[in-house]
C-alpha cells in the first residue's frame, strides 16, 4: 500500500515499511508525532468541505523552553492550500521537533485569525511522544 507524504517542500510516496522506518527515525531524533483524525464538521461535509493546517501550528511546553515546530506533514496541506474532504474521516500525521527533555505537559496550538484553530491544552507527555488526536469542528481530544 502506498501512502502519499506531504512535506513542506515536496511530496513523496512511501510504502508501509518505509513509513515504519520514518517513525523509527523520528523516535531516534526525539521528534513528536501526532496521528490526527479529522471528523466531518457537519453531516453534509463529505465531498463539499475543505480542510488545511495553519503553518504556525506548534507544541508549547508548560515548563518553559522553545516550542516544538512543524517538521513534516503527511496527507494534509498547509494553508492557504487545502484538501477537499472526500470521506467523513480524514487521517493525517504531523511530525514536530522534539520537546525539551524536562517537559511533562504541553499544549497543541494551531493559531488562527478567525478563532477556528484547533487547540488542546495540558497534554501529559508519554514515553513514546506519539499521540492520537481526534478533531471534530472546534472540539479536539486525545485518544488511545
Amino acid at each position: 500500500m502506498l501512502t502519499t507524504i506531504l512535506q513542506p517542500t515536496k511530496i513523496i510516496k512511501v510504502n508501509d515499511k518505509e513509513m515504519r522506518q520514518l517513525h523509527e527515525q523520528a523516535a531516534e531524533k526525539g521528534q513528536v508525532i501526532f496521528h490526527c483524525y479529522h471528523h466531518s464538521c457537519y453531516d453534509f461535509c463529505s465531498g463539499s468541505c475543505q480542510v488545511s493546517l495553519n503553518p504556525g501550528v506548534l507544541l508549547m511546553p508548560h515548563e518553559g523552553g522553545e516550542p516544538s515546530s512543524l517538521l513534516h506533514l503527511y496527507n494534509m496541506e498547509l494553508a492557504p492550500l487545502f484538501i477537499k474532504k472526500v470521506y467523513d474521516l480524514t487521517n493525517f500525521t504531523i511530525v514536530f521537533s522534539g520537546l525539551p527533555k524536562h517537559c511533562d505537559h504541553f499544549d497543541f496550538i494551531e493559531p488562527d485569525d478567525d478563532g477556528a484553530g484547533w487547540e488542546l491544552t495540558n497534554i501529559a507527555r508519554n514515553k513514546s511522544d506519539v499521540y492520537k488526536l481526534y478533531i471534530k469542528r472546534r472540539r479536539v481530544w486525545l485518544g488511545m
